[in-house]
């Protein structure tokens, strides 16, 4: 049970070129690159180094003229995103024009840094990886703008799939997509301003059901 480690970095980047494409200032400063910083979650985490290269390859090879201004391990934490972020806020200030992290927690933690300064409005772009709920009240709210959603509501509902096959007597790989012998893989999708709302209802449908 699980996801692909490469595809929320694939489409983190993705998320990143929609918004550059669109012509949205993210080359604030006008000097014809985009100065980043990249919060990562445990170094030695496979997830992690896999989202990392996933999310820069999409964007150099989309054409994106990134120039890295600083990168760290923020250990999948929203503390420790904030505590980065703040140091980095420090060293190069508003010549931050965007940020990816490779998760929600610590993407909102950069938020958190950004909003002490009053740097929200106006500031870097942040995109997260996982969709949780918080990270969505943060696409609502105008203040992250982009995540990737670990879509843990498919993953139980393939859980529950399975076993209603097998509990039948029936073969899992004939009916269920997703299923990969032994492995049920739930893909990812990408959530933004424009889909948050449709995203937030999903789940509260889902909630409502599970507890009916």
């Amino acid at each position: 049970m699980g996801a692909d480690a490469r595809q929320p970095g694939e489409m983190q980047g993705e998320l990143v070129l929609e918004r550059y494409r669109t012509g949205d200032n993210m080359d604030k400063n006008g000097d014809g690159r985009i100065q980043y910083v990249l919060l990562e979650g445990e170094l030695t985490h496979q997830d992690s180094a896999i989202r990392t290269e996933a999310t820069v390859s999409i964007l150099t090879v989309g054409g994106a003229p990134l120039e890295l201004l600083a990168s760290s391990t923020a250990e999948w934490e929203r503390g420790i995103g904030a505590a980065k972020m703040d140091a980095w806020l420090d060293q190069f200030g508003d010549g931050i024009e965007l940020v990816l992290s490779n998760n929600d927690d610590m993407a909102l933690g950069a938020i958190d840094a950004l909003a002490e300064r009053n740097m929200l409005e106006g500031g870097p772009m942040v995109f997260g990886i996982d969709g949780n709920d918080n990270a969505l009240q943060e696409i609502k709210n105008g203040n992250l703008d982009g995540s990737v959603v670990n879509d843990s509501y498919g993953q139980a509902k393939g859980i529950l799939d399975i076993a209603r096959v097998l509990a039948a007597g029936g073969d899992p790989e004939e009916s269920i997509s997703g299923l990969n012998g032994k492995f049920f893989m739930a893909p990812y999708y990408k959530v933004t301003s424009g889909t948050v709302d449709d995203e937030i209802e999903r789940r509260e449908r889902l909630d409502e059901a599970h507890a009916g």
